[in-house]
């Protein structure tokens, strides 16, 4: 409904939150990470950051999902 509404970043509990809980997982380059809603990125850059064996973002925002998908393929 937010997203409908407008809202672009949707966080529950915020950035903060957000990088603790990314932190504390403790995952490295032979696990698959899998994202819902990755929106704009900024959990997938972690992420990334941690190189995991594979990542795999589920957007259903098809303009999201190329802007997602070109900020991480580098174009």
């Amino acid at each position: 409904i937010l997203a409908k509404m407008g809202k672009k970043v949707l966080r529950p509990g915020g950035r903060e939150l957000t990088n603790r809980l990314i932190k504390s997982l403790d995952f490295n380059e032979t696990d698959d990470v899998v994202e819902f809603a990755p929106g704009i990125g900024h959990t997938a850059r972690i992420i990334l950051s941690k190189h995991p064996h594979k990542y795999t973002g589920i957007e259903l925002n098809e303009e999201a999902a190329k802007k997602l998908s070109d900020k991480i393929n580098g174009a």
